[in-house]
Parts: C-alpha cells; structure tokens; sequence
C-alpha cells in the first residue's frame, strides 16, 4: 500500500476516480484536466488539494470534480 505524507488526508468519496482522467474547475471556472493522483485535505496548509498529473493544485472546488468525458476520433 502506498504511503502517503502524514499532513495529506485522503478524502474516501473519491476513491473510485484516482487513477483515472478526470476533469475539475477552479474557483475561477477555469477547467483542469489529468489523471488524478490524490484528493483529500493537505493538513499542513489547512486546504482541500487535488493532484492532476503529479501537479499539486490547491483551488478546485471539490463538487466540481468528475470523469472526463472520452473524446471519439471516428
């Protein structure tokens, strides 16, 4: 089992999306995009923290979080 750093939390709901792609907006509606490595609350700075791509980002509401949809090429 992987070991996580002892100020991240992970937050159970989203077990069934880590290590998919998934899609979130910020707090400014800009849209985030990547596979998602961690969810949860980052203890050491008191706030919810999403991982895209191993890119820490701190800004994303958190009900915003979800699938990205399969683009089709044909």
């Amino acid at each position: 089992m992987l070991k996580m750093a002892d100020h991240l939390e992970f937050d159970s709901k989203f077990n069934h999306l880590v290590g998919q792609r998934v899609e979130a907006l910020d707090e400014n509606g800009k849209r985030h995009g990547g596979v998602l490595g961690f969810v949860g609350l980052n203890k050491f700075l008191g706030r919810f923290q999403v991982m895209l791509n191993r890119t820490p980002l701190f800004n994303i509401v958190p009900s915003t979080v979800k699938l990205q949809e399969s683009k089709k090429i044909f």
